[in-house]
């Protein structure tokens, strides 16, 4: 129990960071890291995903919080089989995102928690 107290802790305290740098979340990526521009804006997220697999996800635009923001993704899951589709993302704070993906094989719903 101590443990987990702890880890929630620290992710509140990760969560006031000026430019979060990492991702976990739900389906589309299980923990990601996130790339930005030398302007400071997200550019594009690589991790894990929970399917064994691996997960590229790139903006069209820089991200906007609070409106609808497309991309592209391209990945793996089961280790080998090959994964590919296009998204929407909304940006609810600089923490919290929810979205959708229409992809081959699998479409899907996510969120996502960053710090």
């Amino acid at each position: 129990m101590k443990k987990l107290l702890l880890g929630v802790m620290l992710l509140f305290c990760f969560s006031f960071a000026a430019r979060p740098t990492m991702e976990i979340g739900a389906f589309e990526t299980l923990i990601g890291w996130k790339q930005y521009t030398p302007g400071g804006q997200l550019e594009s997220i690589m991790g894990v995903n929970w399917l064994m697999g691996l997960t590229y996800k790139r903006y069209f635009n820089r991200l906007q919080a609070k409106t609808i923001n497309p991309y592209w993704m391209i990945g793996t899951t089961f280790v080998v089989v090959p994964m590919a589709g296009i998204g929407l993302d909304y940006v609810v704070d600089q923490n919290w995102t929810v979205g959708g993906a229409l992809g081959l094989p699998l479409t899907n719903l996510h969120v996502s928690y960053s710090f």
